[in-house]
């Protein structure tokens, strides 16, 4: 059965939870996909996972630095071509684990929306031993808002429990 979760992780400390992710994907069948968005360093380096690394296919998309400034048009393309390789991933039987980097802070950015992330769990096959990991310091409160149809104030749950059926169907996905 398909595995999303939610990790809250800084930039820093995410190497360290991909690397025990990573690990346990060693004894299972099936590639991992890594996707980063942002500007940030990659969550992994591959000489730490060596007998994984003919496993592993890791795509980037952002470089870009707008500290202090908004997104550019460049960094929305990214996020969109991001979205679109995740997607794929996500609906192939190539990957046993999709781990996306960073993803959230492109909604918190505003260069992807609650609903696209929605639409993304809600593309992952039922029946799949696909496990979908997307990270964040925290999850932006409009993904919250979406997800769990809270108002502000109100405590966001603990959101290792999503499945896809548990997306709300205004996302528009089926």
């Amino acid at each position: 059965m398909a595995s999303i979760q939610f990790l809250k992780a800084s930039p820093l400390s995410e190497s360290t939870q991909l690397a025990t992710l990573l690990q346990n994907a060693s004894d299972q069948s099936g590639e991992v996909f890594i996707g980063c968005f942002g500007d940030g360093p990659s969550p992994i380096d591959l000489t730490e996972a060596s007998e994984l690394a003919s496993k592993i296919v890791i795509r980037r998309y952002g470089d870009a630095c707008w500290v202090n400034a908004n997104p550019l048009l460049a960094d929305a393309y990214r996020a969109e071509q991001g979205l679109a390789e995740a997607h794929e991933a996500v609906e192939s039987d190539r990957y046993q684990l999709v781990y996306l980097s960073q993803v959230l802070t492109e909604v918190s950015e505003g260069l992807l929306t609650p609903q696209d992330i929605g639409q993304l769990i809600r593309s992952v096959p039922l029946h799949s031993p696909l496990r979908l990991v997307l990270t964040r310091e925290r999850v932006p409160e409009c993904l919250a808002a979406f997800l769990f149809g809270l108002t502000e104030g109100q405590t966001c749950p603990t959101i290792s429990g999503i499945t896809r059926d548990s997306i709300p169907s205004s996302s528009g996905a089926e």
